[in-house]
């Protein structure tokens, strides 16, 4: 079964043994390892791991040291044979891995629950001329009523000491919206007419507000 993976560790943390960031090793081991829709992103804000609150103050990543999320998905087999591996880089920080399901592919639970959290990982290049591809699904989902989807920018690759805010190298996207079960069949085919080879997955969640 699909898993989801997702590491969480300070912008500047190196390892005490190498003395190289730690996310930098993290993302290179996932990539070496064939997981080529590992998405890096950074948090505006958050907890460090001495309960220490952080925020982007500067522009330089040491004196921040805001928390980098690191998201991939694979084969239960696959994530859990390289989970030793990142865990020898981590000297701090947050990891886990969670079973989901693969919106194209899989078998959905349909009748076991009533709401899907979707998530799609996209890696894109800016086109002038035309809508980028997660505008266009955002689009599909906004015809469907699913309010509070959300597109999230990552990171271009690893994170540098200088941050760029402008640049036209492909960007991973990471799509997030909750969708009724009930509506899920009618919208697979809609979005598997504009993606290709991106990964799609879905999570059965429990809702308790959505308006």
């Amino acid at each position: 079964m699909l898993h989801l993976l997702q590491v969480i560790v300070g912008e500047s943390q190196t390892n005490r043994k190498n003395k190289q960031v730690q996310h930098r090793n993290i993302s290179k081991i996932l990539m070496e390892q064939g997981f080529t829709n590992t998405t890096m992103m950074r948090s505006e804000l958050g907890i460090g791991e001495q309960n220490d609150f952080r925020c982007q103050i500067s522009e330089t990543v040491q004196f921040d040291n805001l928390p980098i999320i690191i998201e991939t998905t694979g084969s239960g087999f696959r994530i859990q044979k390289v989970i030793p591996r990142i865990s020898e880089q981590m000297e701090s920080g947050n990891l886990f891995t969670v079973p989901v399901y693969n919106l194209f592919k899989d078998s959905l639970p349909v009748k076991n629950t009533d709401f899907l959290l979707l998530k799609i990982f996209l890696f894109e290049k800016k086109h002038w001329f035309k809508p980028s591809l997660h505008y266009k699904v955002v689009r599909i989902l906004g015809d469907h009523r699913l309010i509070w989807t959300n597109a999230v920018r990552g990171l271009k690759g690893p994170a540098k000491k200088k941050r760029r805010f402008f640049s036209f190298d492909p960007t991973p996207i990471i799509i997030e919206s909750v969708v009724p079960a009930k509506m899920i069949n009618e919208l697979i085919p809609k979005l598997k007419a504009i993606i290709q080879d991106e990964v799609v997955i879905a999570i059965p969640v429990h809702v308790f507000f959505r308006q």
